[in-house]
């Protein structure tokens, strides 16, 4: 719909402001009409020179009449009659139970979809997402961090809320990223080995210097640090001869490409400073030391989705209890909204036939569990013991983090800090200690409702275009020419009514 403005409410009926509007200005338009005609009577030649009343005075009574312009085409009246009807059938319809059926989402997720936000306003909180996407070694919960490592490559599926995600890792409810090991035997690794291991793994593992998506694009390569954080120069890179909804794809386009630069610039940054801070420079106390390392990944194991290895304090999934890193479980979300029984992304959104509003019939279905299928899928996490957590929300740094031993075996100790369940026993998706795909993606919900009202709206279109290509036919412009004769002849009778008194 570009930026054109609706006269309709997100129900799909007329807004009380069009509707008094295009009221106002029917009522005004006649009233002009009137006064206008009368002055022509009233400045009409005496009867002696009017016996006959002159054409061009007659064209412009009719005109007037018709509602058209005064240049001779009839062409403003016919789209304006044209749009009147179709106005008046699509009112009707769309006043419907069908068309205006309320739909059932909270009033917070839709005041929230209306505040229409600026393009630079959008940039920005897609600046500070990826910013919060960057590993910092300052933000240390329990040896591990508030941003993922980069397993998986599918940046697409990093559209949590880094805020959320941030916060529940802090409040110990859910696993921190921890750097993940290959494939190991710790019976042949000694702790020098298996330190040094650690020691030369990076924040984040290495980006690629260009995804595919973004290559062959213009104002972005070979730019400096500087104009690469200007988007204001963006335009200056867009081609000209594109229309205007491919040029507004490819400014996005270009931005998201800068921020991703950028964000390969703001890792290699931290990870400069996370080595000279474990040179014994500035921030060193948030670096972990080796006893901290040696007791999370002396106790390690495999992570069941991604085959690496992390601390043993898994995430849990809460209906069949299997482990899954935080890596993974950030991955898991729900389907774009998609017909049901029809899971091509997008695609049958954007092909479907426009000929009856099928906007209803949109779901979003709910993430499942990875390894039962059970639906509404969530974890739950248990801390380590409070001795062995450090970093944020504690008192304890981790370079002076003190090790252990043997507390894994110590009956006494996890039985006053893990509540245990059976592994038969599931937790209701409600539950406070369960964190759910949903959780960190809140907005599911506005995203569904906003695909349902481009699709009301695509309907709306399609339908006012079909009705005025059938109204605009032959049969229609015959019955249009009978009616400005008609009205023609009651203007001439008229005027010589008038001229005769």
């Amino acid at each position: 719909m570009g930026n054109t403005t609706s006269g309709y409410d997100e129900s799909g009926n007329l807004s009380a402001n069009s509707y008094q509007s295009s009221n106002s200005s029917r009522r005004s338009s006649v009233t002009t009409e009137n006064n206008e005609y009368n002055n022509i009577n009233k400045n009409s030649p005496s009867k002696n020179n009017t016996s006959t009343i002159n054409s061009s005075t007659a064209r412009r009574a009719r005109a007037q009449t018709l509602g058209m312009t005064t240049n001779g085409s009839g062409n403003t009246g016919k789209q304006r009659r044209a749009s009147s009807v179709v106005s008046s059938l699509l009112n009707a319809g769309m006043k419907g139970p069908s068309f205006s059926r309320s739909l059932e989402f909270s009033n917070s997720n839709t005041n929230e979809m209306n505040k229409r936000k600026s393009t630079r306003d959008r940039q920005l909180i897609k600046e500070n997402h990826y910013k919060n996407l960057v590993v910092k070694f300052d933000e240390c919960v329990d040896g591990g961090y508030l941003a993922p490592y980069g397993v998986h490559d599918d940046e697409t599926k990093l559209d949590y809320d880094d805020n959320v995600v941030r916060q529940l890792i802090i409040d110990r409810k859910l696993q921190p990223f921890y750097l993940p090991l290959e494939d190991y035997e710790e019976d042949e690794l000694s702790d020098e080995d298996l330190l040094k291991i650690l020691n030369s793994t990076l924040l984040h593992q290495p980006y690629a210097d260009t995804l595919e998506k973004f290559e062959n694009l213009p104002g972005v390569n070979g730019l400096t640090t500087e104009n690469l954080n200007n988007s204001d120069n963006i335009d200056n890179y867009i081609d000209s001869s594109l229309s205007k909804n491919e040029k507004k794809i490819q400014k996005s386009l270009i931005f998201t490409s800068r921020l991703y630069k950028r964000k390969n610039l703001w890792q290699q940054k931290e990870n400069e400073r996370f080595l000279d801070a474990k040179a014994g420079g500035l921030g060193c106390s948030m670096v972990p030391n080796k006893n901290l390392l040696l007791d999370l990944y002396r106790n390690g194991d495999e992570c069941p989705i991604c085959f690496l290895y992390y601390p043993k304090n898994f995430n849990v999934s809460r209906c069949c209890q299997q482990p899954i890193c935080s890596e993974c479980f950030v991955q898991i979300k729900r389907k774009d909204p998609h017909y049901k029984n029809n899971h091509d992304d997008n695609n049958n959104i954007n092909n479907i036939d426009q000929s009856e509003d099928t906007s209803e019939a949109l779901v979003s279905e709910c993430s499942c569990c990875p390894y039962c299928a059970t639906p509404d899928f969530g974890v739950t996490y248990e801390p380590p013991v409070m001795i062995k957590r450090s970093g944020l929300n504690t008192e304890v740094l981790p370079s002076n983090y003190q090790r252990t031993e043997n507390i894994y075996s110590d009956s006494s100790n996890i039985s006053k800090s893990v509540n245990t369940r059976p592994r038969t026993s599931s937790l209701p998706v409600n539950h406070e200690s369960v964190v759910t795909s949903d959780m960190i993606r809140p907005v599911w919900e506005t995203n569904l409702l906003k695909a349902k009202l481009r699709l009301k709206k695509r309907f709306a279109k399609a339908n006012t275009i079909h009705m005025n290509n059938r109204l605009i036919s032959t049969e229609e412009q015959n019955k249009i020419k009978k009616l400005e004769d008609e009205m023609l002849q009651k203007a001439i009778q008229l005027s010589l009514s008038e001229n005769n008194k």
